[in-house]
């Protein structure tokens, strides 16, 4: 059964894709080890990304990953969201991850968020995905996108 989503019934969200440099892939629960490093190596850099004030990943346990990787990877399933790890294309390392959901702000019909891990030195794959990214969520069939720098 699938959930009540933002995006039309006929258009199918890739589950793997290549965007700048970078290969994303459906964030699931075998991302655990690598999205735990690269979230907690980019703690503080992560504040307030998704909500303005909010300190996530303050707190974050390997468990509560885990958790939130199971809910992202459901959520795509019933396509009431939409989440992928990120992957250097060139060698494999994980780099962060992307996700498209509905705005809670209600300012665009879907909010963009992405980021890379504090530990990626090269400010030119994170401005080509970057570039990359936006043109690709614009594309989607839904009337507008809001982003959040990342």
């Amino acid at each position: 059964m699938r959930a009540i989503s933002f995006i039309p019934d006929d258009f199918e969200p890739p589950r793997k894709l290549e965007l700048g440099g970078v290969h994303l892939s459906v964030l699931c629960l075998d991302d655990l080890e690598p999205d735990y490093e690269a979230v907690m190596e980019s703690g503080s850099a992560l504040h307030g990304l998704f909500h303005e004030g909010h300190r996530w990943p303050d707190g974050l346990t390997q468990r509560g990953d885990l958790i939130d990787l199971a809910w992202h990877e459901k959520e795509f399933e019933r396509r009431s969201s939409f989440a992928w790890g990120l992957w250097r294309s060139d060698s494999n390392r994980y780099l962060g991850s992307a996700y498209i959901y509905p705005d809670p702000e209600r300012r665009a019909t879907a909010h963009a968020v992405h980021w890379i891990r504090s530990g990626e030195t090269d400010p030119d794959l994170r401005s080509r995905f970057k570039a990359d990214w936006e043109a690709w969520a614009q594309s989607w069939p839904i009337p507008s996108v809001r982003f959040s720098p990342g």
